[in-house]
């Protein structure tokens, strides 16, 4: 964040230079002394060296992206969403018609009566 207000600090800083020596090639300086203006360059060379400075400060102390992303968020945290398993189909028996004579198999398991005894 002070990076980018830095960097517009800077924008400002050289609109500044931009003026000194506007007013320098021109030779007018209007209700500003000459002490004044060599203050405000002075000003200006110094406040371009302290926002340099902040940049620099800054980026050192930001840790890098890769080191971020190694630290789980609180989204990362939670389990993954588990899918729905597929219902398996129900097997389909294949029924004789009703017009169909029953098999000898099936009518002699009804005949076996033995298990009365």
């Amino acid at each position: 964040m002070i990076k980018s207000q830095m960097e517009q600090q800077l924008r400002v800083l050289k609109e500044l230079d931009d003026l000194i020596a506007r007013s320098d090639a021109e030779g007018k300086t209007g209700t500003a002394s000459a002490e004044d203006v060599d203050h405000l360059r002075t000003y200006a060379s110094d406040m371009r060296r302290a926002c340099s400075t902040a940049i620099a400060l800054e980026t050192a102390l930001t840790p890098p992206k890769e080191e971020k992303k190694a630290e789980p968020t609180a989204e990362e945290k939670k389990p993954a969403k588990r899918k729905p398993r597929a219902k398996k189909a129900e097997p389909v028996v294949e029924t004789p018609p009703a017009d169909a004579p029953a098999s000898e198999t099936a009518e002699a398991d009804d005949d076996d009566l033995s298990f009365l005894d």
